[in-house]
């Protein structure tokens, strides 16, 4: 298994998404300029005084990233991508966003 150095991060690329109604979007899609994929490992960090920051994420979290940013890599017949940390846009949440013009009932009302 490959170890990043660094700020620099492993992911292996998700290339199939299914849409809510089952519409599977194969890698070949139009070209977006977000990418997606899941955390396989990450270097210390980058360098601060007194030792490194740490990262954001964590193996197995699901992150958006610029689609230009990564090199490609193979290991073990697997094909992975690495990148700066810095080029991760978003940590994908797991937990459904509710819409602006919805409020949560936060009150139990018994």
């Amino acid at each position: 298994m490959l170890k990043p150095t660094g700020d620099n991060v492993l992911i292996k690329k998700i290339t199939e998404e299914k849409t809510e109604s089952g519409i599977v979007l194969p890698d070949n899609a139009p070209i977006n300029a977000i990418q997606k994929g899941t955390i396989v490992a990450f270097g210390p960090g980058h360098r601060e005084e007194g030792g490194y920051a740490p990262h954001e994420v964590q193996v197995g979290d699901t992150v958006l990233y610029t689609q230009y940013s990564p090199q490609e890599v193979k290991d073990g017949g697997e094909t992975y991508q690495i990148m700066k940390f810095g080029d991760i846009v978003a940590v994908v949440d797991s937990v459904p966003l509710i819409p602006l013009n919805q409020t949560p009932n936060l009150v139990d009302k018994n």
